[in-house]
């Protein structure tokens, strides 16, 4: 994509070893800075990620494109979960966000985490 421009302007190709960090190295980077607040999407930490996290007092925040999805987080010990319903970007078999926050909202009434919903 960016060819015919470097080769107008005579720059080499870059070199890219690593695109980036490991997640690992990434929240050993959070929890050494004591970052207040972790919020994450795509996935759940491990149990003993989550531990480090709860150790330095770091609220952690969660998104869920689905009912299954929260409680998942919900059982991971997440502070916060926030809900994604289609209409904001979400994919393949996501809930109508509407009907997911009410439910979700029935469902955390007895619930430790908070939640938040997303629209567009």
């Amino acid at each position: 994509m960016t060819r015919p421009f470097r080769d107008t302007l005579g720059i080499e190709e870059p070199v890219i070893e690593r695109i980036q960090e490991s997640f690992d190295e990434q929240l050993h980077v959070i929890i050494e800075e004591r970052v207040p607040v972790f919020s994450f999407t795509f996935g759940i930490p491990t149990q003993a990620q989550m531990e480090k996290l709860k150790e330095q007092h770091i609220i952690t925040s969660g998104t869920a494109t689905t009912v299954q999805e929260a409680i998942q987080l919900e059982a991971a010990g997440v502070d916060t979960i926030v809900a994604q319903g289609s209409e904001a970007g979400g994919t393949g078999e996501r809930l109508n966000h509407t009907r997911t926050c009410r439910w979700l909202e029935r469902w955390h009434s007895s619930r430790k985490s908070s939640i938040t919903s997303t629209s567009l």
